[in-house]
Formats: C-alpha cells, structure tokens, sequence
C-alpha cells in the first residue's frame, strides 16, 4: 500500500494516470477513501476516471502486490464554476455537481448558455420548461371561451383566467371560486357559451358579464346538485352538457342538461356497468355525428366495452373490438376530430 496527501473535493471526478511495474498481485488506485478503481495485474500505464471520497489521500493498494508505482498525475474532471442563462439573464452560479433546477425570467434573446469560471466538467440532461407566472401549482382541467383560458386548480374550489386573448400572461389574482356548495371543482367545461363549472357533488354554471375587474359571474340560480365523477367525460353536444355524475347519494348516472336541471339519460343497465368500473376518474368521452345520427360514446378504465348513447334516438348501445382470441374488449377509438371532411379517431393502443 502507498499514499500520498493530495487536494480533493469528495464527489468530484478526476482522471488518473500512473506507471504501474507489477512484479506480483495486482493494484488499484483510490482517491479520497472513495470507490477504487480497476485493479492492475500486468504492468502498464493506465488513466483511470475515479470519484472522490472524503479524505484527502491518494492510496493504492493490492492483492499481494509487489512492484512501483511512478508517474502519477491527478487531474479534475470537474473544477470551476458555471452558471445558465437564458436569453441574457443568468442563473445561479454551481461549483458542485449534481442536478439542478432553478427559475429564471428570460432576457430579450432566444439563447441558452452555460458559461463558468475556469469550468471543466460536462453539462447534460439539460431541459427547458415554460412557466405561467401567475398560474396555480397544480392545474387539473382547462378550457377556453370568449378569448380566455380558464383552468381549475387540483383540489380546491377555484378557478384562474388568463389576459384576454393571451394564454402566455396569468395573473395571480384572477381566481374565483365555486361558492355555492364546499366541495372541490373537479372540471371546468365551456358549453354552450357558458362557464360550467362542475364540482365533486354540486355545480354552477357562470357566465361572462364583461366587468373589468373579473368577467366571469355565476347566473342566478345556475346551480345544480349534482356533480362530476370522470372529469374527462364532459362534452358540449347538440347544444347542452353530457357528463358522468355523481352526487351525495352515489355516482354513475350519465346526465345532460336541460337547461340547468341535470336530465337522466342512462339506463340501470348502462349505470350498473359504470359502477362496476374499478376508478370512474379513468373514464372519458368522445362525441361524433354520422348520417343523422349523434353519438357519446364512454370509454377508458376497465370497461369491458365501450358505451355508446345514440342522441338522435336515445337508445343506448354497447361498442367493442374483437381480439385474436375471439373475446371482446373496448372499442379502440379514444379521440376524435372531423377534418377535412373524414372522421379521424385515436386508437389507444397505436
């Protein structure tokens, strides 16, 4: 075993080089009292990449090692300091390395640097997201009307806007809150040019009033006793609202709107096999119209199939994929959009 005394930071990276002539055993070489590195056996000079401990000792050491060691130079893979900037404005300045996350409001220039004090290191896994200043910390749902972003914020009973005609710019005081009724929002769904907003057990539908101070207010007497339980099951069609509910008693009857009174649409059937379902948040609908016919169709979670509603005739039906094995599973259609005069459908699984 020899040591000697050096300067190390523990956690850096150096690069080792060293002249090993082995006569016997083998050697290894460690920094700092850190993970050595790979043992020698022939003799040979060698440069090795080894993390520092918490000591300030070089050492190697060996199985039955007889031989010399010479030539040993010690060079940090890291050393300096560097610090991110983002279109002219900078960051915080690291000298240690590790995995960093900071904010920074960017200057006039669409550049991304790291520049640093005689740096010697690497920089990867480098991502770049956009924050809305202004905009709550855990956004579940969003829409858009009347040139405003609405979004609801996870777990309470609020909701932000945006500027008018600007999803970049949020303030932090635009927020209002479903009031009537204490439980949490779970959607925010613009339908039929109106702020529906649909909460746990109850919801309200509100309106835009034009007031400079906030344009959003609830219509009197736009409240229902009757909520949401699959977020992502709320469509606008054939001008109402159309959502899985739930409310103090229970959930899973499908709803639209008749006016603002909830309208039973589903079946004891339908709802037997939407209470079935393990977790009816995973639950989600679609919509499309085809030769006069208007359809919502239920999908998502573990549903065996898919449930279709027939607006046009108000029947209910059910929808599945045959797999290779003969069995049924849900339809595979997820998302949809009419373009360019084609129905075009997401498949879940492609």
């Amino acid at each position: 075993s020899q040591t000697a005394a050096a300067t190390l930071v523990s956690g850096n990276t150096y690069q080792v080089t060293f002249t090993a002539v082995v006569t016997a055993g083998s050697v290894a070489v460690s920094l700092g009292g850190g993970t050595a590195g790979t043992s020698i056996s022939a003799s040979s000079t060698v440069t090795q990449t080894i993390t520092a401990g918490s000591t300030q000792v070089i050492n190697f050491a060996g199985s039955s090692f007889t031989g010399s060691i010479a030539a040993v130079s010690i060079v940090p893979t890291t050393s300096g300091s560097v610090t991110a900037n983002v279109g002219g404005t900078n960051g915080t300045t690291r000298s240690a390395a590790g995995t960093y996350t900071e904010t920074i409001v960017a200057g006039s220039t669409q550049v991304l640097t790291f520049t640093g004090s005689t740096f010697l290191g690497t920089i990867s896994s480098v991502t770049l997201e956009y924050l809305a200043i202004g905009l709550p910390s855990v956004v579940s749902t969003l829409d858009y009307i009347d040139g405003f972003f609405v979004v609801s914020e996870g777990n309470t009973t609020q909701f932000y806007k945006s500027a008018a005609n600007d999803g970049t710019s949020w303030n932090a005081l635009d927020f209002a809150s479903k009031s009537a009724e204490p439980d949490n929002l779970g959607r925010v769904k613009r339908a039929v040019g109106q702020l529906w907003l649909l909460g746990q057990y109850s919801s309200e539908v509100w309106t835009n009033t034009g007031a400079s101070a906030f344009p959003f207010a609830r219509i009197a007497g736009a409240k229902l006793s009757v909520g949401i339980a699959a977020p992502d099951s709320a469509l606008e069609l054939d001008n109402s609202i159309f959502w899985i509910g739930q409310d103090k008693s229970g959930k899973g009857i499908v709803y639209r709107a008749n006016g603002f009174v909830p309208q039973r649409i589903s079946t004891t059937a339908i709802e037997l096999l939407l209470n079935a379902v393990t977790d009816m948040t995973l639950l989600r609908a679609w919509s499309y119209q085809r030769d006069g016919h208007l359809f919502y169709i239920i999908t998502g979670g573990d549903l065996a199939t898919s449930l279709v509603y027939d607006v046009t005739t108000q029947v209910w039906h059910e929808r599945a994929y045959t797999e290779a094995d003969g069995t049924f599973s849900q339809f595979h259609g997820i998302t949809y959009m009419f373009a360019n005069g084609n129905h075009i459908i997401g498949d879940y699984e492609t």
